[in-house]
């Protein structure tokens, strides 16, 4: 009887240490899932922000190019203009000259 007593002493106290262990096993995991847990929420938190600056940068992308052809609309229409006001100063000029012609034979003839 004593030596079962002592047998099953030794097997719950391998027991209990299998337990122990398995515990400490566990906690050492569930530390483990909640570092993993807090990484992803961090992951996360990272990735809303890059998302959130990538909307903006397209944003500003988008009123950029919106600004260049308006610039670019507002270019070709005073290239227009210039050309506009080139040719009626050659036609003043011309008409200029012609005045200039007509009053110079004007005095010759009197």
């Amino acid at each position: 009887a004593r030596d079962r007593e002592l047998s099953i002493s030794a097997e719950r106290e391998r027991n209990e240490s299998r337990l122990a262990a398995a515990n400490e096993t566990a906690r050492a995991l569930g530390e483990e899932k909640g570092e993993a847990l807090a990484e992803i929420e961090r992951l996360r938190a990272d990735l809303a922000l890059g998302e959130e600056s990538r909307a903006i940068l397209e944003a500003r992308e988008k009123e950029a190019n919106e600004r260049h052809e308006m610039l670019r609309a507002e270019l070709a229409a005073s290239v227009a203009m210039a050309a506009d006001a080139r040719r009626e100063a050659d036609a003043a000029f011309d008409e200029a000259a012609a005045a200039r012609a007509e009053l110079e034979a004007l005095r010759g003839a009197a």
